[in-house]
């Protein structure tokens, strides 16, 4: 069974919700960095993070981390963990050329992207990730460790925020 905070990230990459996806697989990239899939997470928190940048209209930045998001990617099988990584690649580069050179934002005017989820993992949902007691409790533990640097109040407006721990 995948980790509810992988799964958790699917679910909000694909509602659009860059920066919660972004949130919620940096806690379990923290744990894998140094293992063989630390680059393959820290891909995807890349490509997550280069959609919160298009978001604010910050096109060099967004392209700049899909440039590295495709070196992290690029060892990695098709498909890795339920990921359709040949997929990503191809939407990469698209997202890459679409940005490159240009002035205006192009998913101002298209639609965003869904991750290519194969296998078992396209139909799953994530579980909630412990009580509001338990997710505040590690949100403490790691701020005091110095592994999140933001932090807001904002009520969870979504599914993904719940069952990614709450991490807004």
């Amino acid at each position: 069974m995948p980790d509810p905070n992988y799964l958790a990230f699917f679910e909000c990459y694909n509602a659009g919700r860059f920066f919660e996806a972004h949130e919620v697989l940096e806690e379990l990239w923290l744990e894998e960095r140094r293992r063989p899939d630390g680059n393959f997470y820290k891909a995807l928190i890349q490509v997550a993070g280069c959609f919160v940048h298009l978001q604010h209209g910050r096109l060099g930045p967004a392209a700049a981390l899909l440039r590295t998001a495709a070196a992290h990617l690029a060892p990695f099988p098709s498909p890795h963990r339920g990921l359709d990584t040949d997929a990503l690649r191809q939407q990469i580069t698209a997202w890459r050329t679409a940005i490159e050179g240009e002035t205006r934002n192009p998913l101002a005017t298209g639609p965003a992207p869904r991750a290519p989820a194969r296998g078992r993992l396209a139909g799953m949902r994530p579980a909630r990730l412990g009580t509001a007691t338990d997710r505040r409790r590690r949100r403490e533990e790691a701020k005091s460790h110095g592994r999140i640097r933001l932090l807001t109040s904002a009520p969870a407006a979504s599914g993904c925020e719940t069952a990614g721990g709450g991490l807004r």
